[in-house]
């Protein structure tokens, strides 16, 4: 895993990487080039140690030809060595990830003094602003940029400066400048305006730099940001004004104006000076420094009322005052000005600043003195001002709202319109509502018409609070005023919206629509092609208000029976889940249930199929998974639902066609590949599905891949999602998933990224997010196991078994060695066909295992000792070769992505190495192997490394060095990846987890390759009919006991343990 740190220097950013070190790191007693180093050292790079953690230049070329497109080779060239100053103890710099830290690190003791800081070399790379603009745009989807690459605390706080001026830039808080860096040469400058709040969220960003974002250092000694708040401060708001100048340039630069700035002649100093704002380079190309000087000047007075500003803490606020008298012909409307404090009550009118300090009173005429440049009205009619204010008549008025508020606030001035008045865009009062007739909200018609029953509705123009008629809406329009008294109250209408309406209702009028989209509008706020439709009462009364209530959460969900059918236990939560889940199922409105893992949302699923088939549904359930879990849902609905008639639909030996819309017909559930609903999406869409159930649902995440598109293309009755991911990395993941639950309900697409999607990201409009969450949240349904109500429901211990396919290669292998066996099973007696059948035994579990690790076994490594393990021969897997790696991987990355711990146990101690190097490579950390070499003081080491609150997140054992004897709660999950038939033994291990200590419920993972010899023991295990417990007891040698005919019976490979090719057509 590669960890990515950024820091600014030379007015660019850095980035530089941590790695975990090699197997030829120093160990940790040892003294490293350079000497002992102190916070005063102030040598050359040349004497500096090297970082063990340095990433080097290789892996950061890759990294920014990953993100920019870069060529790496080119970008290498550019990688120097600077000087890092880290935290540091015992002669090792300490990483941000104490991953990556060796396994036999000792434990700093109490009486240790604390970390100092110390230069280390270290690679960096300077980033163009075109890189920087990509890495941390990136950035910005979360902390894992891609597989094994991260992102270090520093890149996100500057992610997060970068994403604060694009703010800034989107709400044009910004003002030219010009800047004098030598006694001749001037600079343009974009410079970003801080209001209150904008200084006190740059403040707290500031603080929140880690150290690793100012320890950079060309000439080797401390950076004086280091240790001082105020220059900290300082290097953040240098990053934060070249950033706002990048972005307004790259906004307002046209290739015209990149040629007027480089080789334009200009008529003066001035024009030379806005060519240059509109350029990528600064320079402003002028020869007179006296004219630019002069220039710089004039400016500094024009910027001194926002600077004054500042100094006083004090507004200059502005407030339009509507007439007071409705009957007056010639309405006069007045604009008010004050001074008034940031913090506090103060305030102070323009026409008695007497009493005000003198700071204000001169702010208050200066700031009053731009405003007027700045605002027509304030200029043409300054002249008749009286203590009442400006006056001003409607179309004035209108202006001011309209346009001047806009440009005032851009300058920071304060603005208080009216309360009627949001914004140009909000304020337009013309909508359209539909109603429904009140005898389709009662309760008995709403159950029996279904929201997909087209309904009688009534549309009609409202104005402000008021129906009117288009006649009426006409008349109004008829004037020239924009600004109109209407019912008691003024108000803004927008002539072209409104005429939109008047079309709108003329074609609706006479109309239906189904209950589904009366619903929609309501839920989503309702925009149709430019005009805002109100629903009325929908939603709020009768039967429609109940189910909004229930909808919301604020009416309680009756209880749903566990289903006659379903052979298992609900827990309560799970109880609630199947109540919810129904209760939608009976409206067809789809739902997201993205419980945790472990929680069961498999469980939760089949019961909600077998209580939609007692309920009278015939049509068949589709469910889309991905290949390495569909053994696993064909396994849980043979124990949950046994009634439901399933069929796999994948391989080559698949229905084609309309055979298949025959063989599903035939059947309850139907399972299939997301692969395959793209490949065969044509004859899937020809069946009339009740159920459309997307296991893994963040496989539609992207709207543009086929399978998202084939997924939402889908026909049903019901939708589902099943997920423990709802969104992974960014708010645009929402809409592909809403979209397949409830089509329309987010709009489309390029809708969803200007209503949500934009402002979230650019923090533009803090309540689109709300919006957004009040939207979705009734469709998503989420608990954690971390929650109190979900806690209470969780039993101690929780045992799942996963179930994985063989690969071809591995199939390949099971039949042959099972071959060999047959060959020599009816010759071989006593001690010899005992001999042959165990071995086999081992090798059929080592090809369930890895091919690697049987072809191990018979290369002649010795799988009994760890002659392999310890000289390190053994390189990581494929989870290609071997499904039952695949899915291992898959759950362990879950696991640790939801923060939790886990313990692997194996048999053997060559696949512990495999896993041990598989998971460096997955997780990109140091991963502790517990086995039968390791000696007492490095084991006690390992186990108090992983029981510590950084140590690493997964701890593989052997069955017989880790089964017994030790403490490790820090784990909630325990993997079997191979079995040992033996109960008594895999509980014992299980209990190194579930013990006295442990304060959160335990869950157990047994992986048992289906069709195999795994799952044919495991069914002997659980139903004990033909095995006593005591033979089961005794391990696997019990299977040697077995006639030749029962033995082939339970090794024999089935023909659905293959994963199958799935490019294979039928």
């Amino acid at each position: 895993m590669l960890i990515l740190q950024a820091g600014w220097l030379e007015n660019r950013l850095q980035i530089w990487g941590e790695v975990a070190p090699g197997n030829a790191a120093a160990p940790p007693d040892a003294q490293p080039a350079g000497g002992q180093r102190t916070a005063n050292h102030h040598a050359d790079l040349a004497g500096l140690a090297a970082s063990p953690f340095d990433a080097g230049a290789s892996l950061l070329g890759k990294v920014v030809e990953a993100l920019a497109e870069s060529r790496a080779t080119a970008r290498m060239r550019h990688v120097r060595p600077a000087a890092a100053w880290l935290p540091s103890r015992r002669n090792w710099p300490i990483p941000s990830h104490k991953g990556f830290l060796p396994l036999d690190w000792p434990m700093p003791k109490a009486s240790e003094p604390l970390p100092e800081m110390a230069p280390w070399r270290v690679s960096v790379l300077p980033l163009s602003w075109i890189e920087t603009c990509a890495l941390l745009s990136a950035c910005s989807n979360g902390p894992v940029l891609g597989r094994r690459l991260h992102v270090g605390r520093s890149l996100i706080v500057w992610s997060c400066l970068w994403r604060y001026a694009g703010a800034l830039v989107a709400r044009q808080s910004y003002l030219p400048h010009l800047v004098a860096v030598d006694g001749t040469q001037f600079e343009s400058r974009w410079h970003p305006v801080l209001d209150t709040d904008d200084r006190q969220r740059f403040h707290a960003l500031a603080r929140e730099l880690p150290p690793a974002a100012v320890c950079l250092s060309l000439s080797g000694g401390a950076p004086g940001a280091l240790h001082s708040a105020a220059r900290r401060e300082a290097v953040a708001r240098d990053f934060l004004e070249q950033a706002v100048d990048r972005l307004v340039r790259s906004a307002v630069t046209t290739p015209l104006t990149r040629a007027q700035a480089l080789k334009g002649l200009h008529s003066g100093a001035h024009a030379a000076w806005l060519a240059s704002l509109r350029g990528d380079g600064r320079r402003v190309r002028w020869d007179s420094a006296e004219d630019l000087q002069q220039l710089a000047t004039a400016l500094a007075a024009w910027r001194r009322p926002l600077v004054m500003g500042h100094a006083a803490d004090c507004r200059l606020v502005f407030r339009l005052v509507e007439p007071g008298d409705p009957q007056e012909t010639d309405a006069r409307w007045w604009l008010t000005a004050s001074v008034k404090q940031a913090r506090g009550s103060g305030a102070w009118s323009l026409w008695h600043l007497e009493d005000a300090p003198p700071i204000v009173r001169e702010y208050g005429l200066t700031a009053l003195g731009q405003a007027i440049t700045l605002c027509p009205c304030l200029r043409a009619r300054g002249a008749e001002a009286t203590e009442q204010g400006v006056p001003l008549d409607t179309g004035e008025a209108y202006n001011f709202l309209s346009h001047d508020i806009a440009v005032l606030r851009a300058a920071g001035y304060e603005v208080e319109p009216p309360a009627w008045w949001r914004d140009q865009g909000d304020a337009n009062p013309v909508r359209l509502r539909v109603l429904l007739d009140e005898a389709y909200n009662d309760p008995d018609s709403f159950t029996r018409l279904g929201l997909d029953q087209l309904v009688e509705v009534n549309w009609t123009l409202v104005l402000g609070d008021h129906a009117v008629t288009s006649e009426q809406l006409k008349d109004l329009l008829s004037g020239d005023e924009p600004l109109i008294r209407w019912q008691g109250r003024w108000m803004a209408i927008d002539r072209v919206a409104a005429n939109a309406a008047i079309r709108q209702l003329k074609e609706r009028r006479g109309g239906r629509m189904t209950l589904r989209d009366m619903l929609k509008l309501t839920i989503g706020g309702g925009m149709v092609d430019g005009v805002r439709i109100d629903t009325g009462d929908f939603g709020t009364q009768g039967a429609s208000g109940d189910l909004m209530r229930r909808l919301r959460g604020e009416t309680g969900l009756a209880p749903v029976p566990v289903p006659e059918g379903f052979e298992g236990e609900l827990r309560p939560y799970q109880e609630r889940g199947l109540a919810w889940l129904a209760w939608l199922h009976q409206w067809g409105l789809g739902a997201c249930l993205a419980d945790d893992m472990g929680l069961g949302k498999t469980i939760q699923a089949l019961a909600l199929f077998q209580h939609a088939r007692n309920c009278g549904v015939t049509k068949p359930i589709l469910l889309v998974c991905p290949l390495s879990i569909i053994t696993n849902w064909v396994y849980e609905a043979s124990r949950f639902t046994p009634g439901l008639k399933v069929l796999t639909h994948y391989g080559a030996d698949r229905a084609p066609g309309k055979l298949l819309q025959e063989a599903a017909l035939r059947h309850d559930l139907v399972v299939t590949s997301y692969t395959l609903l793209c490949r065969d999406f044509a004859a899937l869409n020809r069946v009339q599905w009740s159920m459309v159930v997307l296991d893994e649902a963040q496989n539609i995440k992207n709207p543009a891949t086929l399978q998202s598109r084939a997924a939402r293309s889908l026909s049903a009755d019901f939708r589902l999602a099943l997920t423990g991911t709802p969104v992974e990395n960014q708010v645009g993941d929402l809409w592909a998933l809403m979209d397949f639950l409830n089509p329309g309900l987010l709009g489309t697409h390029a809708v969803f990224n200007k209503r949500f999607q934009r402002p979230i990201r650019t923090g533009v409009d803090t309540a689109a997010r709300t919006m957004l969450r009040e939207i979705t949240a009734p469709f998503i349904l989420r608990r954690l196991k971390r929650d109190p109500g979900i806690l209470a429901d969780l039993p101690e211990r929780v045992e799942n078994k996963v179930f994985c396919s063989l690969t071809s290669e591995q199939a390949a292998l099971y039949a042959a060695e099972l071959r060999r066996l047959d060959e020599g099973l009816d010759e071989a007696e006593g001690a010899a066909r005992r001999g042959l059948v165990l071995a086999t035994l081992t090798r059929l579990k080592q090809i369930c295992n890895h091919p690697m690790h049987y072809e191990g076994g018979i290369a002649g490594v010795r799988l009994e000792t760890t002659d392999a393990v310890a000289a390190g021969e053994l390189p990581a897997p494929e989870t290609s070769r071997s499904g039952k790696l695949a899915r291992f991987a898959g759950l362990i990355e879950e696991v640790v992505g939801n923060g939790e711990c886990a313990l692997v146990f194996t048999q053997y101690a060559v696949m512990g190495a495999l896993l041990q190097n598989h998971l460096r490579e997955l997780l990109g950390r140091e991963i502790p192997f517990l086995h039968g070499g390791v000696r007492r003081d490095a084991r006690t080491a390992m186990i108090a490394r992983f029981q510590s609150e950084d140590g690493p997140p997964v701890f593989i054992l052997s069955l017989k060095a880790g089964g017994t004897g030790l403490n490790l709660t820090r784990a909630n999950h325990v993997f079997h990846y191979d079995r040992w038939w033996n109960p008594a033994v895999e509980n014992q291990a299980t209990d190194r987890v579930h013990r006295i200590g442990q304060t959160r419920g335990v869950f157990v993972h047994k992986f048992i390759c289906t069709g195999t010899l795994e799952s044919r023991i495991d069914a002997l295990i659980e139903s004990k009919l033909t095995l006593a417990e005591d033979i089961v007891g005794s391990g696997e040698s019990w299977l040697a006991q077995l006639s030749n005919d029962r033995l082939r019976e339970v090794l024999a490979l089935s023909a659905d343990a293959v994963a199958p090719d799935e490019e294979r057509a039928p």
